[in-house]
């Protein structure tokens, strides 16, 4: 993203003057705080062209997958059923989702513990063993974004004008 934005503001020099914010959602959580590191870091170090990095923004962010997955099942069943009285998933969900989370922390483990092949492979295999966690609770037609509201067509709005 930074060889981008170097390549961007070389190409449109006039733009060069306005601020930049860096914005980024769901796992844009790993990669919108990475690209602002860089860029704080290379303007430190007087490293390419300065870019004027006015802020930082992540919404519903990916940051701690291996924190965030395990909180999941807990957060369907005994969050919605405190907050909204009821849980967001079955008791058979639940504990699908539960029992899920085990192995997806064990791959996220073995991903983040290397840049070798096997990490890289884990990597794939914690993407794999993870994402049905949410999938558990996308199958019960709740909005992955707003609990309290339905499920509407693939993105879970309607985002027709």
């Amino acid at each position: 993203m930074y060889h981008f934005l170097q390549a961007f503001f070389r190409a449109h020099q006039k733009l060069r003057k306005n601020k930049l914010f860096v914005v980024g959602e769901s796992y844009g959580g790993h990669y919108a705080p990475a690209t602002a590191h860089h860029i704080n870091k290379a303007n430190r170090e007087h490293v390419g062209l300065p870019i004027r990095l006015a802020g930082l923004a992540v919404g519903n962010g990916l940051t701690d997958p291996y924190t965030q997955y395990a909180a999941y099942p807990s957060f369907a069943w005994g969050w919605c059923r405190e907050k909204l009285g009821e849980p967001c998933v079955s008791e058979e969900g639940y504990q699908q989702m539960s029992s899920m989370v085990p192995p997806c922390q064990k791959a996220i483990e073995i991903c983040n513990s290397d840049n070798n092949f096997i990490a890289k492979a884990a990597c794939v295999t914690a993407r794999v063993l993870c994402n049905p966690i949410i999938g558990v609770y996308s199958a019960t037609g709740l909005n992955n974004y707003d609990i309290r509201k339905p499920c509407i067509g693939t993105l879970c709005y309607n985002l027709t004008p």
